[in-house]
């Protein structure tokens, strides 16, 4: 009998175990291993829970190498309106907060994190995360620090004060980008 390979090894892994542990575990093979991680993309598509729970091993990875992580960003993000798994868009956003954006998307995701700030159907843990990473790329590009504070403000009243907190945080981090 042949063994499993490695992706039915950690979806099977995933469907029967959605604990941190296992995550963890998991992570570490993967990075400890030099797992490609593009050779695990097909996990996205797979059945829920098992896509859902495989992006939230992206947090775990990043926590110990998140160079790792960085061939994929370009195909999560092209392929996000084709990936179904519950939170898929925090995930998304969560992997270009952590990660960085691919310079080639710089201007495309820019407009796709601004959508998300002003969707009143968007939930507020995305746009926490969409609001650190245009601050993080308003420091290659200073333009957008005057953006960013004009959507923080219209936005301000009509999200809770997680969105808030967040908000000032980054109005202070924004304050010394020149």
């Amino acid at each position: 009998m042949q063994e499993p390979s490695l992706i039915e090894q950690l979806a099977t892994s995933l469907r029967e175990d959605r604990s941190s542990e296992n995550r963890q575990r998991w992570a570490k093979y993967i990075v400890n291993n030099n797992i490609s991680m593009r050779s695990l993309l097909p996990l996205l598509d797979a059945e829920h829970p098992i896509g859902m729970r495989f992006t939230w091993l992206f947090g775990d990875i990043v926590l110990l190498d998140k160079t790792i992580l960085n061939p994929i960003v370009l195909s999560c993000f092209q392929r996000r309106n084709d990936i179904t798994s519950p939170g898929n868009t925090r995930t998304l956003d969560k992997l270009l907060c952590l990660v960085g954006v691919p310079e080639e998307l710089e201007g495309t995701v820019v407009d796709e994190l601004f959508k998300w700030i002003l969707d009143p159907k968007i939930k507020v843990a995305v746009k926490v995360f969409a609001i650190d990473t245009i601050a993080q790329l308003a420091i290659k590009y200073p333009a957008l620090k005057e953006e960013l504070l004009i959507v923080l403000d219209d936005q301000w009243d009509k999200n809770s004060v997680a969105f808030r907190a967040r908000g000032r945080q980054v109005r202070k981090r924004l304050e010394k980008i020149r």
